[in-house]
């Protein structure tokens, strides 16, 4: 209404400056001499614009508080039910005109889409509940002019395909050799951090849509470029724009992390798909029209021809080299989001004996979880307690676990029925160790393997950090717990049966006896040793398909 009224009353005034200039004109005829003097068109005029001026202030005040109420009114709705959005969005057009002719302004672009938008690239129709949460990831590096003509078009089209949606720019820092695969897995990780997104669109920033009705995955999406002239350069070809469910992306192992350079990291994705037993989806060549910004080749980011060598390998690697160690249900949403920290160093034949059985079960418990090696460099003294530490907080940085489950890596379950979850206290699981002849060594046990929520573990301000080498760290948390006035939960002892896995004491872990008298402190330092006062650095992160490692300077004395 208010579009049509604004049409009405700019033809009004553009129709009244054309009667004042037919009255000019024939003011040179004696008929309107003495009735039209300068004057008086100048008056008219003026009058004229004076009054469109404040019709038009006018509607724009309405406008500004239409717009305030609208706002509004969106708020209120978001605060009552609203219906899912239809299957078919209504406001789609089909194809659509692209041109880079014309060089844009960073405020221009902003000032033309940025009004449904939220910070940060987010928008989610007012109107109705999206059944889409999407991420889009950009791998990006100095691509300015790209980056304005991309997002020029696509928020328009995301906006009328009525998604919940955000977009993820990831800048690979410095003048390094560009590594875009490695981005997307970075992209991936970021955006699951912020939002539970469900499918993640990976787009090149030089391809630009050219039609709305483009939206199944593993779905490769930009499959008739004008490069090509409109077609599929060969049959395997996976660039450009892609999308992955959540639970696809986890299963192929995200993308490979060692194609520096250009080229190959797409086949190499193309591979791990059809090697899971999955199928591509394309859209039609009408659909999936794209257009490329020319561009030349970026620097840092040529032809690195060890690439095509490796795809040979990718059968090899791909459950290796990617983004491991976690799964979640295909077929139910999980109710339990479940971190499983390792504290390690130089237990490769440990682990791979728990990984062997822990994997199958934490599969059948249905959980939606990751498995966190947390190694100790260097050959100082080990400390368990705050590598667990350490792992809290890396796994809280990559996803929303509400559940944290610290476990030795000498300790394989014998029951799956003793589930990997919290529960309203703090939770020991290895009440039965056959080391012990399956019984609890002492009542305030609470070593080997045990659970706690985000927040039960920020209570007790986590683990102690100065228990270094063997001992003491599993007395203080107990004690820690019962200080703050929880019960701790323990399941029965045929369900909580652990088989230890023998070995030696390890090197520089030896037992340190100035532990236990830490214990008669426990109540004076708990809040300040712990979570609070955890330092650092890490030194290396490698996603395995069976868990993620990270290597960390723990600064051990």
């Amino acid at each position: 209404m208010l579009k049509t009224f604004s049409h009405i009353l700019v033809l009004c005034a553009l129709l009244s400056v054309v009667t004042v200039v037919v009255l000019v004109f024939y003011n040179r005829s004696s008929h309107f001499a003495g009735v039209l003097r300068s004057d008086t068109v100048g008056n008219v005029t003026r009058s004229v614009f004076k009054s469109v001026k404040e019709e038009l202030d006018g509607l724009l005040d309405k406008q500004s508080q239409d717009l305030i109420a609208g706002k509004q009114a969106g708020q209120q709705a978001a605060n009552t039910a609203l219906e899912p959005c239809p299957d078919d969005p209504p406001d789609l057009i089909g194809p659509f005109s692209v041109e880079f002719g014309h060089t844009r302004t960073w405020n221009e672009v902003r000032k033309k889409i940025s009004s449904p938008l939220q910070d940060g690239g987010r928008h989610k129709p007012t109107n109705c509940v999206s059944k889409h949460k999407v991420a889009i990831i950009i791998p990006y590096r100095n691509r300015h002019e790209h980056l304005k003509h991309l997002l020029f078009y696509l928020h328009p089209m995301l906006v009328r395909q009525q998604l919940d949606y955000g977009i993820y720019v990831i800048n690979q820092d410095g003048e390094g050799v560009f590594n875009r695969a490695k981005l997307m897995n970075v992209g991936f990780a970021e955006a699951a951090k912020e939002y539970d997104y469900e499918c993640f669109i990976f787009s090149d920033v030089d391809l630009v849509p050219m039609d709305d009705r483009a939206s199944r995955a593993p779905r490769h999406l930009s499959v008739a470029i004008d490069k090509f002239d409109f077609k599929l350069p060969y049959s395997t070809i996976f660039g450009g724009v892609s999308s992955f469910s959540k639970q696809q992306f986890l299963t192929v192992n995200g993308y490979p992390n060692t194609y520096w350079g250009w080229g190959g990291e797409d086949d190499d994705m193309y591979k791990r798909i059809v090697f899971h037993g999955m199928s591509i989806n394309r859209p039609d060549h009408m659909k999936g029209r794209y257009k490329m910004i020319k561009h030349q080749r970026d620097e840092h980011n040529e032809v690195n021809p060890k690439n095509p060598d490796k795809l040979s390998h990718t059968h090899e690697t791909m459950d290796k080299d990617g983004d491991g160690g976690r799964y979640m249900p295909r077929d139910c949403l999980s109710q339990h989001k479940v971190a499983i920290i390792i504290p390690y160093r130089n237990r490769h034949e440990h682990l791979k004996h728990l990984l062997f059985y822990l994997h199958p079960m934490l599969v059948r418990q249905q959980l939606d979880y990751g498995i966190y090696v947390i190694n100790q460099d260097g050959e100082g003294v080990f400390n368990r307690a705050k590598l667990m530490n350490v792992g809290f907080a890396e796994a809280a940085k990559e996803y929303d676990y509400e559940c944290f489950i610290f476990s030795d890596v000498d300790l394989v379950p014998m029951d799956d029925r003793n589930l990997y979850r919290c529960f309203e206290g703090p939770r020991h699981l290895s009440v039965a160790i056959d080391k012990f002849n399956f019984k609890l060594p002492y009542s305030s046990y609470f070593g080997g393997v045990s659970a706690l929520t985000k927040e039960q573990f920020l209570t007790i301000n986590g683990f102690p950090n100065t228990y270094w080498g063997w001992g003491g760290e599993d007395d203080d948390i107990y004690q820690r717990i019962i200080f703050h006035g929880m019960s701790i939960f323990r399941p029965d002892h045929i369900t909580g049966k652990y088989k230890m896995i023998q070995h030696q004491r390890d090197k520089h872990n030896e037992v340190n006896p100035k532990n236990s008298e830490k214990l008669t402190q426990t109540h004076l330092s708990m809040d300040k040793d712990g979570i609070k006062n955890l330092n650092y650095t890490v030194k290396e992160i490698a996603k395995d398909r069976l868990y993620t490692f990270i290597n960390v300077d723990i600064h051990a004395p």
